[in-house]
């Protein structure tokens, strides 16, 4: 695992009728979480947020099998049915954040029991409840490897002739 930061840290506002602060625009610790565990460059994971309109987990697992991968998604409350994976993505509300300001969740990668990066370092690090884990399984082994690796044309050099 090769730590990534997130890219895109949430915006919060109080510009509502109430005088509440929310959460506007999500952050990308899931892409972060991503990234970290495949050892890739955080602009190999596409976008996956949920202020796009479209539902986070459906495109999170299009994600994951167009890269000969699988997400087994485990309740956050019992960790004793986990499958036997160095790292998993846990998702659930961020230390440090009031949970009544804001709805988003947020991702980490974690041992079976401890954190393990935080890609949104802060003063608080690490969630204070759990939500799911997910644990990633290859089950392309040539797609992944096609994305972990992909294979480069090498042209020739190319010759010029002096006049």
């Amino acid at each position: 695992m090769t730590p990534v930061k997130q890219t895109v840290n949430p915006i919060y506002s109080t510009m509502n009728p109430g005088g509440e602060t929310m959460i506007v625009e999500p952050g990308n610790s899931m892409e972060g979480c991503l990234a970290s565990i495949l050892d890739a460059p955080m602009w190999k994971i596409p976008r996956i947020a949920p202020s796009s309109g479209v539902d986070f987990w459906r495109s999170l697992r299009l994600f994951l099998k167009s890269i000969g991968l699988y997400g087994i998604e485990f309740d956050g409350t019992d960790r004793s049915n986990l499958v036997d994976c160095p790292y998993y993505i846990a998702v659930g509300h961020p230390k440090g954040v009031d949970q009544a300001l804001s709805r988003m969740d947020h991702a980490v990668v974690m041992t079976r029991c401890d954190l393990a990066w935080d890609p949104l370092p802060r003063e608080e690090e690490g969630l204070r409840s759990y939500s799911s884990f997910l644990a990633l399984c290859v089950v392309d082994s040539r797609a992944f490897e096609n994305w972990m690796f992909p294979k480069m044309e090498i042209s020739p050099p190319t010759v010029t002739q002096m006049p």
